[in-house]
């Protein structure tokens, strides 16, 4: 299973998922601007889509919450 990690952003491959907390984001899709599991791979390219900021978000209130969450997985590109 692909997760990101709330700190740097990147994809994690973790393997028993079951051993892990994580945030989850799921959401309504916009058809235009949404980081895609291909653009999370670079986030050069992650960061100039329209759609990073709600992974920002989401990683931010994931670390810092009560929970300190190290990972999130978010449905537009974890999959």
């Amino acid at each position: 299973m692909w997760l990101l990690d709330t700190e740097s952003l990147a994809l994690c491959a973790v393997g028993d998922s079951s051993d892990e907390k994580y945030a989850i984001l799921s959401h309504t899709w916009e058809w235009s601007g949404e980081t895609s599991f291909q653009d999370i791979k670079n986030l050069a390219v992650a960061r100039g889509t329209a759609g990073f900021s709600k992974i920002e978000k989401t990683c931010g209130i994931a670390r810092t919450g009560k929970s300190a969450l190290k990972y999130a997985w978010i449905d537009t590109c974890c999959i």
